[in-house]
């Protein structure tokens, strides 16, 4: 695809079917690396051009190619993943299943980096809030599944050592029990509960008049500035 030029086009996106498209999709994150990469290359070139070795000019372009290999590598999974599942063989319910999560995955990408798609023209406001809607239809879809999704993972409880991960998802039972087993519940109350300033509500209240003494400035004045001026901390106070 580096082959490729970076098309300066409007995303083909007017529906809600259309985000389930693998091509439309992988072409997002097809035009989103390339427009990284280039741009890492542009800035080599610049700090090249001002006189930089290309060990220097390499450091100062580090935020643009790390930028540019995540890019790439954003668009290698999602290509791969959507494109394999033609290939992998399945029942026709976990086809469907497998489909709904990559389609998850492709979508929620692109609205985690949303930024990125609006920079290069790819995308507007309306594309935008359609990969959000769709985002919420699949995780409609996915939901009846989700357990037995995790399920599939197949970790063991033992290995896992999650209270609220159990396999049986008895939770509270669960953290009742982890709970009795610290020793901080040893005793009752903890050893250290009248040494906490923070329930020493008396002694609380005087150091921290005490500590608002220490002030070397005007306090009314710091809210002052913090607010534009005095009559607009006069009228948040009227709010």
């Amino acid at each position: 695809y580096l082959r490729n030029p970076l098309k300066r086009e409007t995303w083909k996106v007017d529906s809600l079917q259309d985000l389930s498209n693998y091509d439309t999709l992988i072409f997002a994150f097809e035009q989103r690396a390339l427009s990284k990469i280039i741009n890492a290359i542009r800035k080599l070139e610049q700090h090249a051009n001002n006189g930089k070795d290309k060990y220097e000019a390499w450091n100062c372009t580090g935020i643009e190619l790390v930028e540019a290999a995540k890019a790439h590598c954003h668009y290698f999974v999602v290509k791969n993943y959507l494109q394999s599942l033609d290939k992998v063989v399945m029942s026709p319910s976990l086809g469907k299943v497998m489909k709904s999560i990559a389609l998850l995955y492709a979508n929620y990408g692109i609205d985690e980096n949303y930024g990125d798609f609006l920079e290069i023209g790819l995308m507007n406001e309306k594309h935008v809030r359609l990969v959000r809607t769709k985002i919420l239809h699949l995780l409609q879809e996915i939901r009846p599944n989700a357990v037995a999704i995790v399920d599939s993972f197949d970790i063991n409880d033992k290995y896992l050592c999650s209270v609220l991960g159990a396999y049986d998802g008895d939770v509270y039972n669960r953290l009742y029990q982890w709970a009795k087993l610290s020793p901080l519940n040893k005793t009752q109350p903890r050893p250290c509960y009248g040494d906490l300033p923070i329930l020493n509500r008396q002694k609380m209240s005087q150091e921290l008049k005490n500590e608002r003494q220490k002030a070397t400035f005007n306090v009314k004045e710091l809210i002052d500035l913090l607010n534009g001026d005095a009559k607009a901390t006069q009228k948040r106070k009227q709010l």
